[in-house]
């Protein structure tokens, strides 16, 4: 990339914004934040349960230190998408350890950045506090689940939670179809195969076109 194009970085810039991205992360994890807000005119906020919080000790953001930011987050591939679509949702591994969802956008045509915590552990029906006929839920051997709710309600959250019991309980085959994949399950007793739209399938519907035609038990 030449220097004006606008995900140019210099190698120093690229280390300092590196570094700088990931003391904000991990203190996100720590601090057991829903999400952290990067925008152009604003400090870093968290949002900790349902407040916004500034992120102590941190500048105003700029538009070059979103642009530099965003440099070291995507692949070139990933750039190349954000410029066509002018936004973008993507799961990433930070530092090798903590995983967060990005949602990159513009508004008043700067960048913005909402980074979403998703935690390593995948929280049990009992730890979440849901009602005892979410576990029966999971025990169904047909029907259609739907899970709804506001932003932040934790849908995706619930969603896991069930599939974990499953997979904990019962020998089934289990495909996801996600946009990102978020959560990382690991096989128990059942088989779970997490394919991610437009990497791993063209579209929901090819995906569940597919499912038709395989052995799965859970969609």
């Amino acid at each position: 990339m030449r220097p004006d194009e606008p995900y140019w970085n210099e190698s120093k810039n690229v280390e300092v914004a590196s570094i700088y991205l990931n003391s904000l992360l991990s203190e996100t994890a720590k601090k057991k934040a829903v999400s952290l807000h990067l925008t152009v005119g604003s400090q870093p906020v968290w949002r900790i349960s349902t407040e916004l919080v500034p992120v102590p000790d941190t500048n105003i953001m700029t538009s070059d230190s979103l642009n530099q930011i965003i440099g070291v987050v995507l692949s070139e591939e990933e750039i190349v998408m954000l410029k066509e679509q002018k936004q973008l949702v993507i799961v990433k591994t930070i530092a090798d350890a903590f995983r967060f969802r990005i949602n990159i956008f513009y508004q008043k045509r700067l960048p913005s950045l909402t980074f979403f915590y998703i935690p390593e552990h995948i929280s049990s029906i009992s730890e979440l506090l849901l009602p005892p006929i979410v576990a029966d839920l999971a025990r169904m051997h047909s029907g259609l689940l739907v899970i709804s709710g506001t932003h932040g309600s934790g849908k995706t959250t619930t969603a896991a939670s069930i599939i974990e019991q499953i997979n904990q309980t019962q020998k089934r085959r289990i495909i996801s179809l996600e946009k990102p994949v978020e959560y990382s399950f690991v096989s128990k007793q059942s088989i779970i195969e997490q394919r991610q739209i437009g990497q791993d399938t063209p579209s929901f519907k090819d995906g569940i076109r597919m499912c038709l035609e395989e052995d799965v038990d859970v969609v």
